[in-house]
């Protein structure tokens, strides 16, 4: 005699599987997206002001902290890494502390609790975080910023492509802040920085040196003068007054990775030196040469039937 299934132990046993894998997998997917939340202050459990060696202990194993040199125009820094992937570059914007006070991410795997981060468009950021203002500073590289009326409070800043009359906003002459803008217009990269001894996270635990030392805002360039700004970062606000009518050139070496662009001189197009040009003439000539000294020795053979019986 055939019995007829149970089915209410079957599925009983399928929503206990269900339950099980739930439980191991939900957790599992929100660490990872935690992992990728930009706060005003940490990014990937990464915590701004820290020095290169916290930063390593902060990250684990799986993140690789690697040099690099010119991460802007103005800084070098480090990259860090996970599987081969950039995930964002830590700069030392001061000196002479050891402090990376200026964290830029331009992964667009990354973004803040809201779902702003690089490569959303300034529009849909709007949307979030109301009103936007652009804003650009020549004597800051001529690099372009977006805030918005609600943004995130604290040490973020979004970056735009825009730099040295690329800009994504609108100005007016001589104008530096704007709210209208490109409406394809998206955020390049965030920034996350502070001013060791002044703001950054470990001041607030008494870690950083009460003294301020180590808040002149740039490194050492090349000439070995160092820049005696303290602030690695520019204001939300520049002063519309300090360059009127301003018309700035792009640095030759920028080559900036908080925008992620690269503008090497290998997309430059070089000054015609005429070589091209002499070498076909002189291939040309050579070969006009050739055959008319082959018409000359071979005429008999290459005139004509009227003009080979005339004797010469």
């Amino acid at each position: 005699m055939r019995t007829r299934p149970n089915t209410n132990r079957a599925a009983a046993l399928v929503l206990a599987i269900s339950v099980f894998f739930a439980v191991l997998v939900v957790p599992a997917a929100q660490a990872q997206s935690d992992e990728m939340v930009i706060t005003p202050t940490t990014v990937a459990s990464a915590e701004i002001g820290s020095t290169v060696e916290q930063l390593t202990d902060q990250l684990g194993s799986a993140y690789v902290v690697g040099d690099e040199v010119r991460i802007t125009v103005d800084f070098n820094g480090h990259v860090v890494s996970r599987d081969g992937e950039v995930q964002f570059r830590a700069v030392k914007a001061n000196a002479p502390g050891d402090e990376l006070s200026l964290f830029i991410i331009n992964n667009d795997e990354f973004a803040t609790a809201e779902g702003v981060g690089p490569g959303t468009t300034i529009a849909d950021a709007e949307a979030i975080y109301g009103e936007a203002t652009l804003n650009w500073n020549p004597d800051n590289e001529g690099r372009e910023f977006v805030s918005f009326e609600n943004q995130p409070e604290g040490r973020i800043q979004f970056r735009t492509p825009g730099i040295a009359g690329t800009n994504v906003g609108d100005y007016a002459d001589g104008e530096f802040e704007t709210n209208d803008y490109d409406p394809d217009g998206v955020i390049a990269a965030v920034w996350i920085s502070c001013v060791p001894g002044t703001d950054c996270p470990s001041d607030a635990s008494g870690t950083a040196d009460a003294t301020g030392a180590g808040q002149d805002g740039d490194d050492d360039d090349e000439d070995g003068e160092g820049a005696d700004d303290a602030e690695p970062t520019p204001t939300a606000t520049p002063e519309p007054t300090a360059t009127p009518e301003p018309d700035p050139e792009p640095e030759d070496s920028e080559d900036d990775a908080d925008t992620g662009g690269t503008s090497d001189d290998s997309d430059r197009e070089l000054p015609a030196t005429g070589f091209e040009e002499v070498l076909l003439i002189s291939l040309a000539s050579t070969l006009f040469l050739a055959g008319g000294m082959l018409v000359l020795v071979y005429r008999s053979y290459l005139a004509p039937m009227w003009l080979r019986s005339r004797r010469w």
